[in-house]
């Protein structure tokens, strides 16, 4: 998250990076806490290997955060079953 450095209490949301207490992540964050680009992400949700985005709007898609950070504890596991 930015600082917000402007005197009011209002939060700022760096729309680079996911915010933790979010309930969506919009496609920058999800690409940024992936680590990998727009393209990718869009091929790993065709394939199945990633969780699809939810339709918000008429032009506006976003991923429900649990599920994504479900998706990067899960790979963690499966790592760590793999070293053991």
């Amino acid at each position: 998250m930015a600082i917000n450095t402007s005197g009011t209490n209002r939060r700022t949301i760096d729309t680079n990076k996911p915010d933790p207490v979010a309930k969506f992540w919009r496609k920058r964050a999800v690409c940024t806490f992936g680590a990998f680009s727009p393209s990718a992400l869009d091929r790993k949700v065709k394939a199945g290997d990633f969780p699809a985005p939810v339709k918000l709007g008429p032009n506006t898609v976003a991923w429900i955060a649990a599920e994504v950070q479900q998706w990067a504890a899960d790979r963690i596991a499966a790592r760590d079953q793999v070293s053991a």
